[in-house]
């Protein structure tokens, strides 16, 4: 049975995608994502674009959307620890 939480990581899975985000390096991307809230849980969706972009992830423009989805991920613990793997 799907969970809220497994909607919410899939749909940021498929909007990363969208972005142009390849399947083999959505994880990688993911993960810098939760390290960058993990850090500064209160970044905003600016300051984590221009982090994304310090890190060459030049080709990806974060929209207020994503941001949303990977502050959701992060935000619950369960489905941060499984995206992490």
């Amino acid at each position: 049975m799907k969970t809220f939480a497994s909607d919410i990581s899939e749909a940021l899975i498929q909007r990363l995608k969208e972005k142009g985000i390849e399947s083999q390096i959505v994880k990688r991307f993911i993960k810098d994502l939760i390290y960058a809230f993990g850090s500064h849980p209160e970044i905003t969706p600016f300051e984590l674009d221009s982090y994304l972009h310090r890190l060459g992830w030049n080709d990806v423009n974060l929209d207020y959307q994503t941001y949303q989805l990977a502050k959701a991920c992060f935000e619950d613990s369960d489905l941060k620890n499984s995206m992490m793997l």
